[in-house]
């Protein structure tokens, strides 16, 4: 990879940092056709909040070639619009989409999806009203066991206090509890921005109508009782583009905010700044214990063991600063601009290092041979490109909403692009294999390259397992792992790179017993293999002689040049 194309890639990463929106997730919608789409995910533990903020709903028609078919269609009036905040044990797709994909759960109050005791939904429906002068309503009904204690307020009326609506109907201004019970005041107490928010919801959630902008409203969720915990997911839905039609396009503008206590960060990442710090610690403890062992075989050292060296302590750095970055998530709910900024970097070089080492290793360059084929050198003109391009795909996809449509975009770019890319790794260890495979036989070096094989082989088994557990293990591990436990997915796919880490240092350390480092030694003192078309020069005003390989020239006694013409004949 050429520096002045890392040149450019790089301030592309860093402007995806800077322009991105905080953890409290933010998200604007705009001619927006989808028929759902999902909002947010956390892990709530008793006396959590739950904050849902939606600014400027509206809904048009699309345009189409046969305006006959929304001819009979009012959108407010005949469609169903609205939310649903569903309670599962984990963060795996909800079992009510998996089976109602072509309908929608508000177009018929009567349909109700079947819950177990771990699942639940609290249903948000949009009750629009044509007449201005008429402030409309959100209508809140609840499906499912153990939600029965969710303590739900309306808090439209901070978007007056904030100047997200200029006014209210004087009959709407009556908000706040005056007669709040000893367990609201309690809930007020701990979450202050809920001091004008009423607990009252027997007319439903304040629906405000600003003409020409759309309908405002805001409502909170407080999970006072212990069966109230669990993953919740906010889940917007479009009715009328349920099924094959597309009908209307959505705008609006979604601010969800989640806390547990003081705490931003999901009951199950409550570990997460921890882990990243202690496994920072381990890794440069390891780049340290590395640096001992280069320094006491500095003989036997060769440039990819320093390659090896500034991998190990970007790794370290950038885990350090992703746990930097979780603990002023955790106390803000956004992180710091600056630490975002550096563990961008620091990630998008340690990926993009890790496979260039690798693809050095597998190739055998410095233990076997210093210089790379013109094959070996394509993969890396393919590999570093799509792994540069991979780690800038998780930057956007790591600062995008969920419900941002670039997100599920840029999921599958990054998913495809990984993939590839590991298997690229594999390609030139393969090519090792297979040429020592067949060398083993003819070139007289035969318990040489069957060692030589054996090494390899041990190493690509190695990369396999690295690959298949931090790519398809960990993955489904995330997807099935109870919500309290999710920061279990940080400690097994940073400890299986630790583990590979170990295992590929130990592998190749500078020491005369390394198998790999004794073979390289044998191939120098045997004069180095000699291709056949290698030519030999003579000198006439020399007595030694001069073999040209590949453009490469080396000066060699006579009686090396007799023995090189022997082995050819």
């Amino acid at each position: 990879m050429k520096l002045s194309s890392l040149s450019v890639l790089i301030p592309i990463a860093l402007v995806v940092v800077v322009v991105v929106d905080s953890r409290k997730h933010h998200l604007t919608v705009t001619d927006d056709e989808r028929h759902y789409f999902l909002g947010s995910s956390f892990g709530f533990r008793r006396g959590g909040l739950l904050t849902i903020t939606v600014a400027g709903f509206h809904v048009d028609a699309i345009s189409t070639s046969t305006p006959a078919t929304t001819v009979n269609f009012d959108i407010e009036k005949d469609g169903h619009y609205g939310f649903t905040v569903d309670k599962s044990r984990n963060f795996e797709v909800a079992t009510y989409f998996e089976k109602n994909q072509d309908r929608c759960i508000f177009d018929d109050a009567d349909r109700v999806p079947i819950m177990d005791n771990s699942t639940a939904m609290i249903l948000l429906e949009i009750l629009m009203e044509t007449d201005t002068h008429v402030l409309s309503e959100v209508s809140v009904s609840k499906i499912g066991n153990n939600i029965e204690g969710i303590k739900m307020f309306s808090c439209s009326q901070n978007l007056v206090t904030e100047g997200k609506v200029a006014d209210l109907l004087m009959a709407e201004k009556d908000h706040g509890n005056p007669n709040a019970s000893a367990d609201i005041i309690e809930i007020i107490q701990r979450y202050p921005e809920l001091e004008n928010c009423s607990s009252d919801l027997s007319k439903g959630v304040k629906l405000i109508r600003r003409p020409g902008h759309g309908y405002y409203f805001s409502m909170a969720l407080y999970m006072a009782d212990y069966a109230n915990e669990g993953a919740y997911s906010v889940f917007y839905h479009n009715c009328p583009n349920y099924g094959l039609q597309k009908i209307t396009k959505t705008k609006l503008t979604l601010d969800i905010v989640e806390k547990n206590d003081n705490d931003y960060l999901s009951v199950g990442e409550r570990f997460t700044p921890m882990v990243y710090f202690v496994m920072s610690g381990m890794f440069f403890a390891a780049g340290f214990v590395w640096a001992n062992v280069l320094r006491r075989g500095e003989k036997d050292v060769f440039k990819l063991h320093y390659v090896m060296l500034v991998l190990i302590f970007l790794k370290a750095t950038s885990l350090m600063c992703h746990g930097i970055n979780f603990h002023f998530i955790s106390k803000y709910g956004a992180p710091i601009e600056g630490w975002a900024i550096l563990f961008y970097v620091t990630h998008l070089l340690k990926g993009a290092l890790l496979f260039i080492t690798l693809v050095l290793i597998g190739t055998g360059w410095a233990f076997i041979k210093n210089f790379l084929t013109r094959k070996e050198k394509k993969v890396f003109l393919v590999i570093i490109p799509l792994q540069v391009l991979a780690n800038i795909a998780w930057i956007i996809v790591e600062e995008s909403e969920a419900g941002d449509k670039r997100f599920a975009i840029w999921s599958y770019v990054l998913m495809f692009v990984d993939l590839f890319c590991c298997g690229c790794i594999l390609i030139p260890i393969v090519w090792s294999i297979r040429h020592l495979s067949e060398a083993a036989g003819t070139d007289g070096k035969a318990a040489s390259n069957l060692t030589r094989m054996k090494l390899f082989r041990r190493f690509y088994m190695l990369v396999v397992c690295y690959i298949y557990f931090t790519r398809i293990v960990v993955m489904i591990f995330n997807m099935t792992v109870p919500f309290r436990y999710t920061y279990l997915n940080v400690v097994f796919q940073e400890g299986g790179t630790f583990i590979f880490f170990i295992l590929t240092g130990y592998t190749f350390r500078p020491t005369l017993e390394n198998p790999y480092l004794h073979l390289s030694q044998d191939i120098d003192d045997d004069s180095e293999d000699v291709e056949m078309d290698d030519v030999v020069v003579f000198d006439h005003n020399r007595t030694d002689k001069v073999i040209m390989r590949n453009s490469n020239t080396r000066v060699v006694q006579e009686d090396e040049v007799h023995l090189i013409q022997q082995n050819h004949a």
